[in-house]
């Protein structure tokens, strides 16, 4: 029971795979120093550099609102048949504390469950280092959490679970940190087209399509905050290479980020893709965790399910 409780949580915090919180979400970014698009001709190894150095920056900048989606197609519906399904997450992080606060609608993963209330998928989860705390009603009741948040201390679990393989938990951490999503920026090959200014939340931006190599990202990035879990992370996703999209503004700064996540555990047939929005550079980031009595342990739960 314990050993499925811990793959449950891994896998539902991996789905919010960005923190933050909604307060920010909507409208378009007025930073009022936002300039002319890079070059939007440039190509081979200078649009290498410029997706590095624009990862690089957008790191430095402290803190930011985001908007994230997770799309799988191919995903059997109720009917047996395929469907697409997209959960949404939407907040802020901060990018040196490494603290956020993020909500999430998972609703559509569960539409047409018998007697199923959308509000019990939503998602909220707060991030402070390797602490986390998520609230999600539709899960906690299934598990029989008796209050409304579950706390996870990734290192006190990854302390006390003698004999319980934590890869996934230790990941989620750098997971739910958009600075680890943009360390594949600096894997980029020569690979690497501008397809031109697009506008992204009212930004002018320009599109480059890169190919990325993985074990590059490993050795050479950065911007990795704790390579064993990252490593591990690449290790799951079975690929050497990886095609990312990145939209840059003019500040060298990064808009938006999608990619194909290989998701070995999916259906035979779906895929899926990565969507990450970043706007309002600079926000306060207020990270409050719950009450206490509001807040169940998951060491102290697993022990209880031991007794």
């Amino acid at each position: 029971m314990r050993r499925h409780l811990l793959l449950l949580l891994a896998v539902l915090a991996l789905l919010a795979g960005a923190c933050g919180t909604d307060e920010a979400a909507d409208g378009v970014d007025e930073r009022p120093d936002a300039q002319a698009a890079p070059d939007p001709d440039e190509a081979g190894a200078d649009a290498a550099a410029t997706l590095a150095a624009a990862s690089r920056a957008t790191a430095d900048a402290g803190s930011a609102a985001m908007w994230t989606e997770l799309r799988i197609d191919g995903m059997p519906g109720p009917d047996g048949q395929p469907q697409t399904v997209a959960m949404v997450s939407e907040g802020v992080f901060d990018f040196d504390a490494e603290r956020g606060h993020m909500t999430m609608d998972m609703s559509e993963l569960f539409t047409g469950l018998p007697d199923f209330d959308p509000a019990d998928a939503a998602m909220e989860v707060i991030n402070d280092g390797m602490v986390m705390w998520m609230r999600a009603p539709l899960f906690t009741e299934m598990l029989g959490v008796p209050t409304p948040w579950l706390r996870m201390d990734l290192d006190e679990l990854a302390r006390q679970e003698a004999g319980v393989d934590l890869g996934e938990l230790q990941q989620l951490s750098q997971q739910s940190d958009p600075t680890q999503f943009l360390a594949f920026l600096q894997g980029a090959t020569d690979d690497v087209t501008a397809l031109g200014e697009e506008d992204v939340r009212g930004v002018t931006t320009v599109r480059y399509d890169a190919t990325v190599d993985v074990r590059r990202v490993y050795e050479d990035a950065d911007l990795i905050r704790d390579r064993e879990p990252f490593e591990a992370f690449i290790a799951e996703l079975g690929v050497t290479t990886m095609e990312v999209s990145v939209w840059i503004d003019g500040d060298g700064l990064v808009r938006r980020q999608q990619f194909d996540l290989p998701m070995p555990d999916l259906p035979t047939g779906a895929t899926a893709t990565m969507t990450i929005e970043l706007f309002d550079y600079g926000i306060d980031v207020d990270v409050t965790p719950p009450p206490d009595d509001q807040v169940t342990d998951l060491i102290e739960l697993m022990a209880s399910l031991e007794q």
